[in-house]
């Protein structure tokens, strides 16, 4: 869906009013260990699913759930964090006073959760490290009933898939990326970018290896030439360049870039990747350096 169908659809749905009634209403509440539990609390909230994928613990590909309640001028009211394993993951209640809110519900496997003060922007960063990332986004009403709540979650990431086809020399430890033209902070009434970020990953590198594969997450900004601006450098024990080199990667939504070639080597041989049947991504494209 294009971003500006999004949109509409966001603002038709704030014009309506708040959300009176669960988004679905099975006829049994589950938590990601497939037992059933209500929360306590006059809002409770599940995952049924995340993108195309039903939610239980042992397939989910998220490994930290954040629950946030904020009132209508954007002020956060409540916020819980689950992390995999947790009991009832996947389900969360809040108590709250009468009146509209808005939930939102951001679902990742970084390292430590992003900031949330700011619905508007929500920002993860190079310690909290880059994965993919799934949101929800709605208008709630609180009543003195509990009102419940399936959500599932969507997701706002694009994905570079950067393959060294060639051997990784004995003298690299790491490989650094260092990206710009993405954002690491997002809006979640729209889901897109809000903020040019330099994103950089530092991976352990595995000498002797060929075929290596190293994942680049960003969320994209929303246009229609959303390019990172890549580099990458293979480092030394000590920390220092034996090699740099730049490229140019079109990212979007929901879409998996592959990027292959001999990064050491002067050789034109590259793999091109096969898709796999089971992915839950919406598209992949292939291209060679």
């Amino acid at each position: 869906m294009k971003p500006s169908h999004y949109l509409f659809i966001l603002f038709a749905l704030l014009l309506a009013g708040c959300t009176k009634e669960p988004v679905s209403s099975p006829s049994a509440e589950q938590t990601g260990q497939g037992t059933t539990y209500t929360p306590t609390g006059n809002v409770a909230v599940y995952i049924d699913s995340l993108g195309i994928r039903p939610f239980i613990e042992s397939g989910s590909p998220c490994t930290h759930l954040c629950f946030a309640i904020y009132d209508t001028n954007g002020v956060r009211v409540k916020q819980t964090n689950q992390k995999s394993g947790d009991n009832h993951y996947g389900a969360v209640g809040f108590l709250l006073d009468e009146g509209c809110y808005r939930l939102v519900v951001v679902a990742h496997s970084s390292n430590r959760n992003p900031t949330m003060t700011d619905p508007a922007k929500i920002k993860f960063n190079n310690g909290t490290g880059y994965t993919d990332t799934y949101l929800y986004h709605s208008t709630i009403e609180a009543t003195p009933s509990q009102q419940k709540f399936h959500v599932s979650p969507q997701r706002i990431t694009a994905l570079c898939r950067f393959v060294v086809a060639d051997t990784i020399p004995d003298s690299i430890t790491q490989m650094r990326f260092t990206y710009t033209g993405g954002s690491a902070h997002f809006d979640a009434m729209t889901g897109l970018g809000v903020t040019a970020s330099t994103q950089t990953v530092v991976c352990d590198a595995m000498p002797g290896l060929d075929n290596s594969i190293y994942d680049l997450y960003t969320i994209p900004m929303g246009t229609d030439e959303d390019t990172l601006q890549l580099t990458v450098a293979a480092l030394d024990a000590e920390g220092g360049k034996t090699l740099e080199r730049q490229f140019k990667v079109p990212v979007h939504c929901d879409q998996i870039t592959w990027l292959s070639g001999s990064f050491f080597s002067t050789s034109d041989w590259v793999v091109t990747p096969t898709t796999d049947p089971d992915s839950d991504w919406g598209s992949e494209v292939f291209q060679n350096y």
